[in-house]
This record gives C-alpha cells, sequence and structure tokens, in this order.
C-alpha cells in the first residue's frame, strides 16, 4: 500500500479492518479507485451489513486522484488481494477458536460464575482460568491482586514522599494488559465499580491510577465469585474511598 496508494490510510487508518480488506481486495491501489462511480463505491457492503458510504467514497476517490503511489503493476494488485484473503481467513479462525472457548467455558463452573460479573466476557473469563486455574484458591484477593502485579512499588528517600507510585515490575504483565480492556468496559457498565472510579477521580486521581485501582477491584470480586462459586451481586453503595 506504501507503493500503490500510501495515500490510504489517511481514510481508513487500520488495514487490519474488516472495511479496509474489503475494500482493497475489489480496489488494490490508487488506479483502481479511479475507474470506479463514487456511486457504486458506496454501495460497496464491508462486513455484509454496513455500507461504505457516501462520505467515504469521496474521500478515497479524491485521495486516489491525487495519489503519489506508482506501483501498480498486476503483481501488486496480487499481492495486495491475497494478503486481504488471508486476513479474512485469519478472521473466521480466530472466530472458530473464540466460539470453542464459550463452548468449553460453559461447562466451567466457576468460569460461567465469573461472566456474571459486568465487564468480565467469556473470553476474559476463559483468560482468566487458564493463566489462574481456579482464582479462589489463592489465599486471599489481596494475594491474587499481588500475582497479577497490581501493587505499587514506592520508593521512598529521607523526607521524599512520592505522590504517585508505579506498578511493581513483577507480576503478570500479560494478564494484566487481558484485564484492561474489561476494566474500561466495567467502568461504563458496572454500576459498582463506575460508581468507585467516579470517587477516585473526585478525590483527584489520575485517571490511569484510578483505572488500575478499578482493575485491582475487579480481581476482587473475581477472587468473592471464585471462592464463594456463587454469582455476583454487585453493592449498589460502595463504600467511601479513604483519603
Amino acid at each position: 500500500m506504501d507503493l500503490g496508494f500510501p495515500e490510504f490510510t489517511r481514510q481508513i487508518p487500520n488495514l487490519n479492518t474488516r472495511l479496509a480488506t474489503s475494500v482493497l481486495a475489489q480496489y488494490p491501489h490508487a488506479a483502481a479507485f479511479r475507474q470506479v462511480s463514487r456511486t457504486r463505491l458506496a454501495t460497496l457492503r464491508y462486513d455484509g451489513r454496513h455500507l461504505i458510504g457516501p462520505e467515504l467514497a469521496q474521500a478515497l476517490l479524491e485521495s486516489a486522484r491525487q495519489s503519489v503511489g506508482q506501483h501498480q503493476a498486476p503483481a501488486y494488485q496480487v499481492q495486495v488481494r491475497y494478503a486481504c484473503e488471508d486476513l479474512e481467513v485469519l478472521r473466521q479462525r480466530i472466530q472458530e477458536l473464540e466460539r470453542d472457548i464459550e463452548r468449553q467455558l460453559r461447562d466451567h463452573d466457576i468460569g460461567t460464575l465469573l461472566t456474571t460479573i459486568d465487564g468480565v466476557g467469556p473470553q476474559t473469563a476463559a483468560r482468566l482460568i487458564a493463566e489462574l486455574g481456579n482464582p479462589g484458591a489463592f489465599r486471599s484477593a489481596a494475594a491474587l491482586a499481588a500475582y497479577v502485579g497490581l501493587v505499587p512499588g514506592l520508593k521512598q528517600s529521607g523526607k521524599h514522599r512520592p505522590v504517585h507510585a508505579p506498578l511493581v515490575p513483577l507480576g503478570h504483565a500479560r494478564l494484566r494488559a487481558a484485564l484492561w480492556m474489561p476494566t474500561l468496559v466495567a467502568t461504563r457498565f458496572n454500576p459498582w465499580l463506575r460508581a468507585y472510579y467516579e470517587q477516585l477521580r473526585a478525590r483527584g486521581k489520575h485517571a490511569k491510577v484510578a483505572l488500575i485501582a478499578v482493575m485491582r477491584k475487579l480481581l476482587t470480586a473475581v477472587y468473592s465469585v471464585a471462592k464463594s462459586k456463587r454469582p455476583f451481586v454487585p453493592h449498589t453503595k460502595p463504600r467511601e474511598v479513604p483519603a
């Protein structure tokens, strides 16, 4: 794409999307866009449902007309089309694996219970079980948080008292990364965790610091559900966060 239509990513930044690959499978370089009308391009469906639309179609056509791309020979067309086809095959395989994971999770008692926590979907629950085994087997929720690495690492010297403390450079970095998006979802759709997050922000905590605290709280809920083997029951009135 850098050789045949470098301006394409100004309109569709992420090439690893169905929108990008659906368009490029039909029009793999700038010259191909010059041979299509805006109406036809606008009616192209990129995921079986959604249309590209006239605005994006017009923007792509204008970019194609002004493109500096010069490498538009058949060999480059084939490379782009094959890449689009390969990405679609990989997407289908990922979907099959996700469906298989969800089927396996339905037969796992604790894994199913974890999905009762708002923000923890089947894939996150499966990741927790795969990485932790039974989260309820830890000595405490604090021990689980320490294992994952949600513990601040304070560095003090003399009278210096830092306002912020980064996480310790230990723990399960891969699991922390996997919990980041569920934590963001939980701050929006889980009333209990959203209230907790808003309390922290109201007390002047930075957004990232507050999100890490929410992630630890989410892990506490995971531990509680796994330990009690009961569905999650949210606290409608969270306790006040210490100043």
